[in-house]
């Protein structure tokens, strides 16, 4: 199957530890479609090629976290350590919006070539040449970063109890056009979503988008927001996706970050089931 016209496809699978820098962290619920009563449970993951690690829910560490539906928005609730991370009851039918936002952390870079290899796996390779002209050091430099991810689920008949996506406050955030609880897998599908920065579009911005298989087989492409900071997902096929967008900026605050990033994911499934 062709993802995107414009895609490299890599099948390769890398595993990592909790510290790891450059990979991606996402919110993968246990049942994206259930009935109405049915909890939210969900993995905070983190790994590569859309596979992963389930993150314990670390209260101290988060920003900003909930769920939002048709009746608004309400903070996450657990316990520190918790594995899955969310597990929240449903107060009204319809799509879920579940939305996560870490707190910044500093990586710091002994040689520039781990630096270098991260921009090119997320698209940003042009940062290298702003680094090099603000006459910054190539050892021993520092980026300051956080994540956000956001996931869609639906309880209740897709029809019936539709809702939609909001923005929900993230620094950086994927808010889908479409709900795919209503869309069916065939050629010319797509399901349209914009990128927001600080609650505004965000142009050209590159973005990884996921796909995993229901045989678990993942295939990964690259997309760019056009003016309007909007992509089209082709929805060729059954299974999970993930839109995935670091977006980089300078700073020199007092943590000696000279890098300031911000990533984002957002996953939903596409699952064939009549919306009736």
């Amino acid at each position: 199957m062709q993802l995107l016209i414009t895609l490299i496809f890599t099948f390769s699978i890398v595993f990592l530890t909790k510290q790891t820098h450059s990979h991606e962290v996402w919110l993968e619920p246990t049942e994206f479609r259930a009935g109405k009563s049915v909890p939210i449970v969900a993995d905070v993951k983190i790994g590569a090629n859309f596979k992963g690690e389930a993150l314990p829910y670390l209260p101290s560490e988060t920003v900003l976290g909930g769920i939002a539906d048709r009746g608004g928005k309400r903070p996450l609730e657990g316990f520190v350590g918790d594995i899955p991370a969310i597990n929240q009851r449903v107060t009204v039918a319809g799509l879920q919006v579940l939305f996560y936002e870490t707190k910044p952390e500093i990586m710091t870079f002994e040689k520039a070539e781990k630096f270098r290899k991260y921009l090119g796996e997320k698209g940003l390779d042009a940062i290298w040449k702003t680094h090099l002209s603000r006459g910054l050091s190539e050892e021993n430099f520092s980026e300051a970063y956080s994540r956000s991810a956001k996931a869609l689920l639906m309880r209740g008949k897709s029809l019936i109890t539709r809702g939609k996506d909001i923005p929900t406050g993230l620094t950086l955030e994927w808010v889908a056009e479409d709900n795919p609880f209503l869309l069916r897998p065939r050629e010319q599908i797509y399901l349209t979503a914009r990128l927001l920065w600080k609650g505004q579009p965000l142009p050209m911005a590159p973005t990884t988008i996921f796909h995993r298989s229901t045989d678990a087989t993942v295939e990964v492409g690259r997309l760019f927001t056009d003016q309007n900071g909007k992509v089209q997902v082709p929805i060729n096929d059954e299974g999970l996706y993930m839109m995935d967008t670091v977006h980089m900026i300078p700073t020199s605050g007092s943590d000696g970050a000279v890098w300031r990033s911000f990533w984002s994911t957002l996953t939903f499934e596409i699952d064939g089931v009549d919306a009736r």
